[in-house]
């Protein structure tokens, strides 16, 4: 196809084919409704004050705007652009990550024929990252994976385009620009940004690039260094390294980690969840991550050797992947535990080019051995039949868009529909506070993870809360520690609506009576 087309028209080409499935694939699994995750609706509340005029801020039960800083200030502003466009419209936004995803995608395809020199090979690759279910469900909901994978595969283009024209000036300003501009917009985005831009330093002190690295930390550091001094001025500390030491962030009975034997145990859980297990399920999203089998395990580890074979034999920035990927997995078991492959579906793209670079380059030596020719072009569309792979995936995605609100959440909607219309001034304490507050337009809280009923009470008290809510949304600390506080202490409590299937509650907090008995 390249003889009869051309180089620069069959690009062209493939990245038609690839905007057109684009617009097939993402109508199909496209979900107009809300994630219920938390994380959206704290993107959306603060995304919402920025638009507002108040800055990167929180409301707090006092009503004043306080300095934010729980999550990185980059996805927010995106939103708050995009709202000067599209309003306040859910879909809207969601289209807004969806169109990252999409030019995510066609830069990664030129990203891969640029180190490959396939059209054919990269034309696959972004065939798989485009149908991958992981990545689609994160262009439909309003998070932060997908801009941060736009800008870290900026950032990569940018880098190759500017290695490339090295000793031309001008080609080398304009894409140093773009890729310190990048970089740093990946980190404010999310924090692990940080591996791209040491990634990027190792690759240029390896390559002796010395004032060249100076120059670029000293660029990055001038671009952080307001955030930095804002954090300061608030008292704004970091949490990241407090949440390395901690066991599990959701029980905090369960305390830090207190020994270097926890720490190597945190260390192997990780390496196995996170890794071992991770990387096959982005590779292959129908797998069942749960499982301990050994099988697993071996596949595991085979895709691991297959992502390092593929990376060795690029002949150009072998490494810069690679310390890019060994600086994530450092993050990665670092982390704290129970994460599954949360915080590897921004890699998949890079995980599916090169595991397939290194069966290719197998492959290929084989038949180099054998002293056979092969078309080493056509050769790249042997990984294409994978996609469909990816269909009954596609479909289960497609289901979950058409099929209504789980019980327990239109349950806990209804008691927020209450709060609105009847006493929107109130506090409510209550699981997935984000989500509660975003739906009744009033002020709510998350309750105290304790086993202590009387510090749970007592929180209340601090936090002048006025109702609580009782859910079955599924998450542990709402009969761990909530519940045990409520029964113990049922006076101060009365049921004020009682929804069936499941049973949920909304209560009425005495917060006079819970004074006398605690104050």
């Amino acid at each position: 196809m390249n003889s009869f087309l051309g180089e620069n028209k069959s690009k062209s080409f493939f990245v038609l084919i690839l905007f057109l499935l684009f617009i097939v694939v993402y109508g199909f699994i496209f979900n107009s409704k809300l994630d219920m995750n938390g994380d959206n609706f704290g993107y959306l509340s603060l995304s919402k004050n920025i638009y507002d005029g108040h800055g990167y801020t929180n409301l707090t039960i006092d009503g004043i705007y306080k300095a934010a800083g729980w999550f990185p200030p980059g996805y927010p502003y995106i939103l708050a652009i995009s709202r000067f466009f599209v309003g306040d419209s859910i879909v809207g936004l969601k289209v807004v990550n969806g169109i990252f995803f999409l030019f995510s995608v066609l830069l990664f395809f030129l990203i891969v024929q640029k180190l490959t020199k396939n059209l054919f090979f990269a034309f696959s690759v972004a065939v798989l990252m485009l149908m991958n279910r992981g990545l689609l469900w994160h262009s439909t909901t309003l998070m932060s994976e997908i801009p941060y994978l736009f800008f870290v595969v900026l950032s990569v283009y940018s880098l190759l385009k500017f290695d490339e024209n090295y000793l031309e000036k001008k080609m080398k300003q304009k894409w140093l620009y773009f890729l310190i501009i990048s970089s740093v917009l990946s980190f404010y985005i999310r924090s692990v940004g940080i591996v791209l831009i040491l990634a990027i330093i190792f690759h240029w002190l390896v390559a002796k690039k010395w004032k060249l690295s100076f120059a670029y930390i000293f660029s990055i550091t001038i671009l952080y260094l307001p955030y930095f001094i804002r954090n300061k001025i608030f008292g704004i500390k970091g949490r990241y390294l407090k949440i390395i030491l901690v066991d599990n962030p959701w029980r905090p009975e369960s305390g830090v980690v207190g020994s270097f034997g926890e720490f190597c145990n945190k260390i192997i859980t990780n390496l196995n969840d996170t890794v071992i297990c991770g990387f096959p399920k982005v590779l292959f999203p129908a797998i069942n991550v749960a499982e301990s089998a050994t099988f697993l395990k071996v596949v595991g580890i085979i895709v691991l050797v297959l992502l390092f074979l593929g990376i060795w034999s690029l002949k150009t920035h072998k490494y810069f992947f690679g310390s890019f990927f060994i600086f994530n997995i450092g993050v990665f078991l670092l982390w704290h535990t129970g994460n599954g492959v949360r915080y590897v579906w921004p890699l998949t793209g890079f995980i599916i080019f090169f595991v397939l670079y290194g069966i290719y380059f197998i492959i290929l030596k084989i038949f180099e051995l054998k002293n056979r020719s092969i078309n080493l072009k056509c050769l790249g569309l042997l990984f294409l039949p994978l996609a469909l792979t990816y269909i009954p995936e596609i479909k289960k995605l497609n289901q979950q868009a058409e099929q209504p609100m789980h019980p327990a959440y239109s349950n806990y909607l209804k008691l927020a529909d209450y709060i609105k219309k009847q006493d929107r001034e109130s506090i409510v304490s209550c699981r997935k506070s984000g989500i509660f507050s975003h739906y009744s337009q009033g002020l709510s809280v998350m309750y105290k993870f304790s086993r202590n009923d009387r510090e749970i009470i007592k929180d209340f008290i601090n936090k002048s809360v006025n109702y609580v809510v009782v859910e079955q949304l599924g998450y542990s600390s709402t009969y761990l520690y909530l519940l045990p506080a409520i029964q113990k202490n049922s006076e101060l409590f009365e049921v004020v609506m009682y929804l069936k299937n499941p049973d949920t509650y909304l209560l009425k907090f005495d917060l006079e009576k819970a004074k006398q008995k605690f104050q």
